[in-house]
């Protein structure tokens, strides 16, 4: 958190400054996302639920 200044990063990269709440990983751990630090980012509560919800309609999309 401290490395993105305590603020999401998502939020950031679309112009928005937003408190980070969480710690995320990147490429999540099931699609082979590591727990380096390289692979984590500072998230606020509304990004990561967009997010995860995102990854799991693309895991219920694989065959």
């Amino acid at each position: 958190m401290r490395r993105d200044a305590y603020l999401c990063q998502p939020c950031k990269r679309q112009g928005r400054v937003t408190e980070a709440t969480e710690v995320d990983h990147i490429l999540n751990v099931a699609e082979g996302g590591t727990d380096d630090d390289a692979n984590l980012q500072a998230i606020c509560t509304d990004c990561h639920g967009a997010k995860t919800q995102a990854e799991a309609r693309r895991g219920a999309a694989r065959p």
